[in-house]
C-alpha cells in the first residue's frame, strides 16, 4: 500500500473513534476508562481530521482544513477551549471567598494546603478527603484559624469538612427521605454530601460540600449509580417544596467534567449552573493522573441556581489554584449579592 494512502487510512480510523467517543458527551456510561477519556476527546478529533487532510494532496488539503476548522468549532469550546470574558473587576467590601480542596489522605500536607488558603482570602473552606485529624491540622497552619469547624455530623460524613469564619448551622449531612430508600441506596461508604448554611456578611449562605465517586472500579461505579440520583432526588424535592436548604452553592470535587453526562442531568434537573462558565476564565482544568504534573480535566466544580432569578448570590471570580500535593488543584470562587 502506498504510504500515504496508509498514514490517511490510520488519522481516518482515529476521526471515525473518536467522533465516536465525542458523541458519548451526550449519553451516560459506566466505562471508567472512557470516562476520564471522552472530555479530552474532541482535542483529539481535530487534531486528527487536521492530520489527515494535512496528508492529503490537491484541491484536498484547503477543504479539507476548513472542515477542520468547522469541527474545531464545534467539538472544543464546551469541553476544552479557555473561557473568554474574564471577570478581573475588584470585589467589594463584603465579598465572600469560598475555598474547595479534595486534600487527599494519602498527600496531605497541612502547610501546602494553608499557604494556598491564606493566598486565596478564604472565608470558608470546604475539604474532601479530609478527616478531623487534617482538618484540624489545616487550622492550625492558617495565619488565622477560622472560628467554626465542622468534621460531618455523624459517621457517615468523616471525609468532608468545612471550615468557616462565621457560625455553621443547620448541618445536614445526610439526604431527607424515605428510610427504606436509604437503607438501600446511602450507607457509610456512600456520604457524597455535606450540606451547612454560614451567616455570612452577606446573609445566610446554603452550602453544599460535594465528593461523588470517581467510577475507576466497578465498585465505584455502582457506588456513583447510587449517589447521582439520590443527590439529584433531594435537590428536586427540596425544590418543590420551596425548601430553604436548597443550596446556593454547590462546590467540590464531582470527579466528572461538564463533558459527562450524569454531571449535566444533576446539574439539568436540579437547576444549577457551572459558576466557572458564569465568571471563570481559562481552562479551570484541576485533575491530573501526576501528582506534579499540569491538570488535565476540569472534576471540581462550583454550581450555582441556573435560574438567575433564584440566585442570592452572584459568582464574580472562579480561579483553579497550583498546590499539587493532591491529585486534584483546589479552586475558589468570590460571591457577591446578586443585586451588584
Amino acid at each position: 500500500m502506498n504510504p500515504r494512502r496508509l498514514i490517511q487510512a490510520l488519522f481516518a480510523a482515529a476521526c471515525l473513534g473518536l467522533a465516536v467517543v465525542s458523541l458519548m458527551r451526550f449519553v451516560s456510561f459506566d466505562n471508567p476508562w472512557l470516562h476520564l477519556f471522552v472530555p479530552l476527546a474532541p482535542a483529539g478529533l481535530a487534531l486528527s481530521l487536521l492530520a489527515f487532510f494535512a496528508s492529503a494532496s490537491g484541491a484536498v488539503r484547503p477543504l479539507g482544513l476548513v472542515g477542520v476548522l468547522l469541527a474545531a468549532l464545534l467539538a472544543l469550546p464546551g469541553p476544552v477551549l479557555p473561557r473568554t470574558g474574564c471577570n478581573s473587576r475588584t470585589a467589594s467590601a463584603n465579598a465572600v471567598t469560598v475555598f474547595s480542596h479534595n486534600a487527599s489522605y494519602e498527600a496531605f500536607d497541612a502547610e501546602q494546603v494553608a499557604a494556598e488558603v491564606d493566598q486565596s482570602g478564604a472565608d470558608i473552606v470546604l475539604l474532601q478527603e479530609a478527616d478531623p485529624v487534617m482538618t484540624d491540622a489545616l487550622n492550625a497552619a492558617v495565619a488565622s484559624p477560622f472560628a467554626h469547624v465542622v468534621s460531618g455530623a455523624g459517621d457517615k460524613t468523616l471525609s468532608l469538612s468545612v471550615l468557616s469564619r462565621w457560625p455553621v448551622t443547620d448541618v445536614v449531612d445526610s439526604v431527607i427521605g424515605d428510610d427504606a430508600l436509604l437503607s438501600d441506596r446511602w450507607t457509610d461508604e456512600v456520604n457524597p454530601m455535606l450540606f451547612v448554611s454560614v451567616e455570612t456578611t452577606l446573609g445566610p449562605l446554603r452550602l453544599a460540600n460535594v465528593h461523588l465517586s470517581a467510577p475507576r472500579s466497578a465498585e465505584l461505579v455502582q457506588r456513583r449509580r447510587i449517589e447521582v440520583p439520590v443527590v439529584v432526588d433531594q435537590l428536586v424535592a427540596w425544590d418543590q417544596t420551596d425548601d430553604s436548604s436548597l443550596p446556593d452553592l454547590m462546590m467540590g470535587d464531582f470527579n466528572a467534567s461538564t463533558s459527562h453526562a450524569d454531571l449535566r442531568s444533576l446539574m439539568g434537573e436540579a437547576g444549577y449552573a457551572d459558576g466557572h462558565r458564569l465568571a471563570g476564565c481559562g481552562l479551570g482544568t484541576t485533575w491530573s493522573p501526576l501528582v506534579t504534573g499540569p491538570g488535565v480535566l476540569a472534576l471540581d466544580h462550583a454550581l450555582v441556581r441556573a435560574d438567575p432569578e433564584d440566585r442570592r448570590f452572584a459568582v464574580s471570580t472562579f480561579r483553579s489554584h497550583g498546590y499539587a500535593g493532591s491529585d486534584h488543584r483546589a479552586i475558589s470562587v468570590i460571591l457577591e449579592p446578586q443585586s451588584e
